[in-house]
């Protein structure tokens, strides 16, 4: 599993699971009887970009308060679902959102994508390689507010990455 995300209630967990044969694809798992968990929907995510390399792209989820929305990124692309019926999610926006143009995907691979929702300002921020801001007032239309490059931390030793105390901030 590469990413998951619950409902309130914990009845059902919507995974994005990372391997050759579902790299694009979410599932959406009833966990109402534990003892018998069962996999009551699919979504397969339309961008090239959500096929993994061997190491897999890092994705995040977040899932709106009513439950009926998910947001789900790898900072390359955003996908929004409506999944208000969750044995049948349904694409309302998808977008590239490699704004930086990153060319060299095995960079990605070395940062984890987070997102954040505020729904008081309607706004969602992806994490990753740099910070993207969207309003989503429109959720089938989201406006990119700010995309801010060159967050990265990372060492001066890139082959060195999770393991340097030499950090600097580029």
């Amino acid at each position: 599993v590469n990413a998951m995300v619950l409902t309130r209630d914990q009845k059902l967990a919507f995974l994005k699971i990372n391997n050759n044969a579902s790299s694009r694809e979410l599932k959406v798992i009833d966990l109402s009887d534990l003892q018998s968990p069962k996999v009551i929907g699919s979504f397969y995510f339309r961008g090239e970009q959500f096929i993994p390399p061997r190491d897999g792209y890092i994705h995040a989820l977040a899932l709106s308060s009513d439950e009926k929305t998910l947001f789900v990124s790898n900072f390359l692309q955003l996908e929004i679902l409506d999944v208000t019926d969750p044995k049948t999610p349904k694409s309302l926006f998808f977008a590239e959102t490699n704004l930086f143009r990153v060319k060299d995907f095995s960079y990605v691979l070395k940062y984890r994508t987070s997102l954040a929702l505020d729904e008081n300002t309607k706004t969602l921020f992806i994490g990753g390689l740099g910070l993207l801001v969207y309003n989503i007032s429109n959720i089938e239309n989201p406006i990119l507010l700010k995309a801010v490059p060159n967050l990265l931390i990372h060492p001066k030793n890139e082959k060195d990455i999770f393991h340097t105390n030499e950090l600097k901030i580029c």
